[in-house]
């Protein structure tokens, strides 16, 4: 991992930002000797700051859950909701739909729950598929007043 690391810091250097965020995933990597979730942390926050919105599901996740920062459910449904309702990006509503299922920092809401993980429930994507099998997400009818912060009709 160490020469990956190398070349990703490398290439980030000129502003690629993929390479910034492989450089972070490696440092969130629990396998790597010198792994860091807090060097993680920042560097996704950098990029998310900067509108990467793979980035700000990370950042989403790193507050959700705790990982180099301390757990900030309101601040990680921001970050779970830019990236997914200014740039469409699917995982996000799965992260998303785990927090409305919860109650995390928010009031616990099925039917958002149910139409957040719906899409990805049905392309298979993992977490859609078990927030939506551990909630029973079938048996509630879709929130469709859904609209506050970033969200939009969707």
């Amino acid at each position: 991992m160490d020469k990956s690391l190398y070349y990703f810091e490398k290439i980030s250097a000129y502003g690629n930002k993929k390479a910034k965020y492989n450089t972070a995933i490696i440092y969130a990597n629990k396998n790597y000797k010198n792994h860091s979730y807090r060097k993680a942390y920042n560097i996704f926050l950098e990029l998310a700051q900067l509108g990467y919105e793979k980035a700000q599901n990370k950042v989403g996740i790193f507050l959700l859950h705790g990982l180099g920062i301390d757990k900030d459910y309101k601040l990680s449904v921001k970050w779970f909701e830019q990236s997914y309702f200014e740039h469409n990006y699917k995982p996000a509503s799965c992260n998303l739909a785990i927090i409305f299922a919860n109650g995390y920092g928010v009031f616990p809401n099925f039917g958002r729950a149910k139409k957040l993980a719906q899409e990805g429930y049905k392309k298979k994507v993992p977490t859609c598929v078990k927030v939506y099998k551990d909630f029973n997400l079938h048996k509630y009818p879709e929130d469709k007043g859904f609209k506050s912060g970033y969200y939009k009709n969707f």
